[in-house]
């Protein structure tokens, strides 16, 4: 139990390191998930034992060890230890069953049967398990290791079919506008950063920008333009778009223009 859940919680503290737009979104939920992670196991080790001495006399404890196989002579000891170890809710000093000694009577027999249908259940599984491994293991069934293998990655190749698009996430305020200036085919390098200059100047006139500059790479031709960062605003920001995608046909050499906010996940 420390084990797993201190595997959860180092997940969180590296979260909180993170400063800017992602650190202000994902602070607080890394701070929450890790405290409470934190008291759960420290009410699995210490209430939830507690609680499980009320439901639990000596004689079903017995019945519930002796069920697991613990068929050992140290069970006959625990009657010698049964005032430290499990608390007994005194039934026998009760000359007569009240209401409240029937409730405790039939919570005892309750989570008796709970109990008894889990270690079915257990049993059941490990049969399963036992079963898959003999299976799946040996030394002529590489075939069957390998059916084994291909499940879960089948299983990861679907789930990343499946992960949605990233534009349902916040953009932010970061700091950066890319238009997406796709020349026509056939434009060497320096004749789109030649056709480019036109454009970059417009977006040096902007009293918002500090710098632009252009970039061209498999996959990206855009023209970059920085935002001081005390006017990176998200009106602000918007109203930028909006003037760049108004100004995009004015410039020749491209069959589209695209403004865009560069997101802070990206």
């Amino acid at each position: 139990m420390l084990a797993s859940t201190l595997t959860t919680v180092a997940v969180f503290p590296p979260i909180v390191l993170v400063t800017g737009e992602a650190g202000q979104l994902f602070v607080d939920i890394g701070i929450g998930l890790s405290a409470s992670v934190l008291f759960s196991l420290f009410a699995a080790l210490t209430l939830v034992p507690i609680l499980s001495g009320l439901f639990l006399n000596r004689r079903e404890a017995e019945k519930i060890l002796q069920g697991m196989g613990n068929n050992s002579p140290a069970i006959d000891q625990l009657e010698l230890a049964s005032d430290q170890i499990i608390p007994n809710i005194q039934y026998r000093r009760v000359a007569r069953k009240s209401f409240i000694s029937r409730i405790f009577a039939w919570l005892n027999s309750f989570v008796t049967r709970i109990s008894e249908m889990f270690l079915l259940f257990q049993r059941r599984l490990e049969q399963v398990l036992l079963n898959s491994v003999n299976w799946s293991l040996g030394i002529k069934r590489k075939g069957r290791r390998l059916v084994v293998l291909a499940i879960p990655i089948t299983l990861i190749f679907v789930s990343l079919q499946l992960l949605p698009p990233a534009d349902y996430l916040p953009e932010g305020n970061r700091n950066l506008i890319l238009w997406l200036a796709e020349p026509f085919a056939g434009t060497s390098i320096p004749e789109a950063i030649s056709l480019s200059e036109a454009a970059r100047n417009f977006a040096s006139q902007q009293p918002e920008v500090m710098r632009t500059l252009y970039i061209q790479r498999p996959g990206l031709k855009a023209i970059a333009a920085c935002v001081k960062a005390e006017l990176a605003t998200g009106r602000t920001m918007d109203s930028m778009v909006g003037r760049f995608r108004q100004a995009g046909a004015n410039f020749p050499g491209y069959p589209f223009m695209v403004p865009i906010r560069a997101s802070i996940f990206r």
